[in-house]
């Protein structure tokens, strides 16, 4: 059966590309670089939100060397508890897959016209999100909250880098710079 591809750029990720489909809902195809061959990969069960939790588009990233889908959510009845549910691709080939939840509180509830974005760095995920003049960033594990003060214009990628180099080199957001 053929399969629609997005448009988003694979994933490169435990030497396999990975791409998401548009058809069939809760697959995705990868290529697995050292057999050449495309294979097919059904999305777990749970891809879909908790019913107690109003959650957003998974987003595809790696977290400890594997393939994870992270989608975060926010509580249906509290207006600052938040949970980060991490899908994690163990073996690709028996599609196993592993789930691990982390629920949070933040001392403010985000605004509803608020776009957040996940991402994965290492061991570690990370949701960052722009609030008026600050650009906010908060790991999910360590519980850090850190606000980088910025003037106009797009930067998520120049913070996705700098955030990366710093955990590259075991450091925490908190040695994050404003900038003006």
């Amino acid at each position: 059966m053929p399969r629609e591809l997005s448009e988003i750029s694979p994933m490169f990720c435990n030497e396999a590309l990975f791409w998401e489909t548009l058809e069939p809902l809760h697959e995705m195809v990868y290529f697995d670089i050292h057999d050449e061959k495309f294979q097919v990969i059904q999305l777990p069960d749970e891809y879909v939100s908790n019913k107690d939790y109003y959650g957003f588009h998974p987003e595809l990233m790696e977290y400890n060397g594997c393939l994870c889908f992270g989608i975060w959510e926010y509580s249906r009845t509290t207006h600052n508890r938040y949970r980060v549910r991490l899908h994690i691709l163990k073996e690709k080939i028996k599609q196993v897959w592993m789930q691990e939840t982390v629920d949070f509180i933040l001392p403010f509830t985000l605004p509803s016209e608020c776009y957040c974005n996940i991402m994965g760095f290492s061991d570690r995920a990370i949701i960052c999100w722009l609030d008026k003049e600050c650009f906010r960033i908060y790991d999910v594990q360590s519980k850090d909250l850190k606000e980088v003060q910025h003037r106009g214009g797009d930067c998520g990628e120049e913070f996705q880098e700098e955030l990366f180099k710093l955990f590259k080199q075991g450091q925490s957001i908190s040695n994050l710079k404003s900038r003006n």
